[in-house]
């Protein structure tokens, strides 16, 4: 007897040595389990306020805005034709530029709740009492399970406003790439419009100043005139006189008379006179274009004061001064290229201005024009009509 309750001490100490051994072994992987759920409730604690709500997505009115959908050369339409720049984007709200949302706010009570995965109930002694699901505890429903399903939720919804968005940039990037093409489709052609309307308002104030001139000048021609008109008719009542009198005022009267074809005749070449500096006037003038094609090339150009010497063929100094070189060099704009040149507007290089001709030779000074500027000249570049 006294051997077996050995025996059974020997046993049990072994037992309880085992059961010691398997408690450490347990307790690593429960501090393990426990620092684990710890950690993720932190992080998830403090992630919960970067989720949105979900709730405040829908806008009261979707937005608008209208763009002239004309086409801007056409001059003729006198009312803009008026489209919504968003109508290709059915649903973009408001809710996508809305930057202060709802956001899930948890505190120590949803904290509270995280801990607690098991549904419950308490009895009439105050104690828990857990429902079960089968064989375990009944997990559906519970504090934990119901705060999550709603962080889900919130999750969802967010994810679909975002997809939302998304969907509706490209959409967005076509409408004002679109605008942006129209954009600078139309701004070189107001440049354009712009400084042709500053040249012929130049041009208009320069031809008013010499009308004026002229008119001036007119005037006091014929101021001159009607004096000489007045002499003609005092000459003609004299010779009137003079009938009635002898041979020798009759002589004088010859000579009277001779006066009278001498004046006239002055009267008529200052006439012939006026009209020809008027019409050499309208001749220097009247040349407002050239026949397309090459009319010379630079032999000389100061990029940095901006004026260049071109060196025009005969025909094109014909063309600009007449058959026989007579009429005023008028201030016609040329085009310059630079062959197998590639800029943005292919081999056009720039505009030139004439200004000035050089006596007894073809050469022309130019102002050279900035706003049509895509490179500097250089000596060798062919001026041309367009």
């Amino acid at each position: 007897m006294n051997k077996a309750l050995h025996v059974f001490i020997y046993l049990f100490l072994v037992g309880v040595g085992v059961a010691l051994w398997y408690e450490y072994q347990l307790n690593d992987k429960r501090t393990e389990l426990k620092d684990r759920n710890r950690l993720f409730e932190d992080h998830l604690v403090h992630m919960v306020p970067l989720i949105e709500v979900g709730n405040d997505y829908e806008p009261a009115e979707n937005p608008q805005i209208m763009i002239d959908s004309d086409d801007p050369n056409d001059h003729t339409k006198v009312e803009p034709n008026m489209e919504d720049l968003l109508e290709d984007l059915d649903d973009y709200n408001m809710s996508f530029e809305k930057t202060d949302h709802n956001l899930v706010s948890w505190g120590e009570g949803e904290r509270e709740k995280l801990r607690d995965p098991y549904v419950w109930e308490l009895d009439e002694k105050g104690r828990k009492v857990f429902k079960m699901d089968g064989m375990e505890k009944l997990k559906r429903g519970s504090s934990e399970d119901l705060l999550l399903i709603e962080l889900e939720k919130s999750l969802a919804s967010q994810k679909d406003q975002l997809k939302k968005t998304r969907e509706a940039l490209p959409v967005l990037r076509a409408k004002i790439k679109e605008v942006a093409e129209k954009y600078n489709a139309v701004t070189p052609v107001l440049r354009q419009t712009i400084a042709k309307t500053i040249e012929q308002k130049a041009q208009i104030d320069d031809l008013t100043a010499k009308n004026t001139a002229l008119t001036e000048k007119q005037v006091e021609l014929e101021n001159q005139i009607k004096e000489k008109e007045l002499e003609i008719v005092s000459l003609r009542d004299e010779v009137e006189t003079a009938k009635n009198e002898t041979e020798v005022v009759k002589e004088e009267l010859d000579k009277a008379q001779k006066m009278i074809e001498l004046l006239k005749k002055q009267i008529q070449d200052l006439i012939a006179q006026q009209r020809q500096a008027g019409v050499n006037t309208q001749a220097g003038s009247a040349i407002s274009s050239l026949p397309f094609g090459d009319k010379g090339k630079v032999v000389l150009a100061n990029n940095e004061f901006k004026f260049a010497v071109l060196e025009l063929t005969p025909a094109a100094m014909k063309e600009l001064k007449g058959d026989d070189l007579s009429r005023p060099l008028p201030l016609l704009e040329l085009a310059i290229k630079r062959p197998d040149y590639q800029g943005p507007a292919g081999e056009l290089i720039g505009r030139v201005r004439l200004r000035q001709e050089v006596p007894d030779k073809n050469y022309v000074i130019c102002d050279i024009l900035t706003n049509w500027e895509q490179a500097p000249l250089e000596i060798g570049d062919v001026a041309f009509s367009e």
